[in-house]
């Protein structure tokens, strides 16, 4: 899946991009019910493991 990530002054919306510990669940909605938009990014502040989401599979995959 190919995802188009822009500038913060373009229209359209930027990946989301958490931050937390690894002992947390990563979250598959935010803001009531949105779902994450693909490419978001997790980084898991204790490990400094990053993950990027799959939307298509609905999973966050770790990155290398």
């Amino acid at each position: 899946m190919i995802t188009l990530e822009r500038a913060s002054w373009q229209t359209k919306n930027r990946n989301a991009e958490f931050h937390g510990l690894s002992t947390e669940d990563k979250p598959l909605e935010y803001n009531n019910g949105k779902p994450i938009d693909n490419g978001s990014i997790f980084y898991e502040i204790d490990t400094g493991i990053k993950y990027r989401f799959d939307k298509e599979n609905n999973q966050w995959l770790e990155q290398p």
